[in-house]
């Protein structure tokens, strides 16, 4: 699973279309880790900068005070 997907698409007669995205391929892939105790599950991203910041995309950077 990813954070996100670049857009993809073409162009048809009149259109553009958006094609289905690629599952096998996206920016930020997570990965989870999962209690069998309690049921609990972490996520992590494993690529964090390669996450592009675009509103398209629907991403943008967020500061934080540590």
């Amino acid at each position: 699973m990813f954070l996100t997907h670049a857009p993809q698409g073409y162009r048809g007669a009149m259109v553009r279309s958006a094609r289905p995205l690629d599952v096998e391929h996206g920016h930020g892939l997570l990965e989870a880790y999962a209690c069998f105790g309690c049921g609990a599950v972490e996520w992590y991203c494993l690529d964090v900068d390669s996450i592009p910041v675009h509103p398209n995309l629907m991403t943008e950077v967020i500061e934080s005070d540590p």
